[in-house]
């Protein structure tokens, strides 16, 4: 699970590194593995979700959820999000076309259905990239429990 943390950051600041370059203090972020078992209990912010806001910088966010159930479709006009799956199987719904979502808040665009997608299968261990404005959707069997971190990276 360390290795999933510092994988994340890398890729945070790989991402960044441009937007990064012009800062000249950067801190340190630790969680243990006790913080984060901590945070997968999240608040609850849907009905089959449970998220915790991790840390936010300048040009990204994370955070780790919890669903149990199957998510809305999303699309995000500036942010790649980047699951780093940490216990449970879903399948990811992505690409295609967002069919009915409408604007939850600026640039981001929540439910409807995906017309034209392809699946990928997700297990623990596993890393995937979705890009801006791709839509997507996490599919879990109601009553079984996804725990992932989520890295969303502002695209410049």
């Amino acid at each position: 699970m360390h290795y999933t943390v510092i994988f994340t950051f890398l890729i945070c600041f790989s991402m960044g590194s441009l937007t990064l370059r012009a800062q000249t203090t950067r801190n340190v972020e630790y969680l243990s593995s006790t913080d984060i078992r901590k945070a997968a209990s999240g608040s609850n912010t849907g009905p089959d979700l449970r998220s915790t806001i991790l840390h936010t910088g300048d040009v990204y966010r994370y955070m780790l959820a919890r669903r149990t159930g199957p998510g809305q479709v999303e699309v995000h006009a500036s942010m790649d999000d980047i699951f780093q799956v940490q216990e449970g199987k879903a399948t990811l719904l992505y690409g295609g076309k967002q069919i009915g979502g409408k604007e939850d808040k600026p640039g981001e665009f929540l439910g409807g259905k995906i017309e034209g997608g392809k699946v990928q299968e997700l297990t623990a261990g596993d890393v995937i990239m979705i890009p801006a404005k791709m839509p997507h959707q996490l599919l879990i069997k109601k009553g079984d429990t996804f725990i992932y971190f989520v890295t969303k990276v502002k695209r410049p």
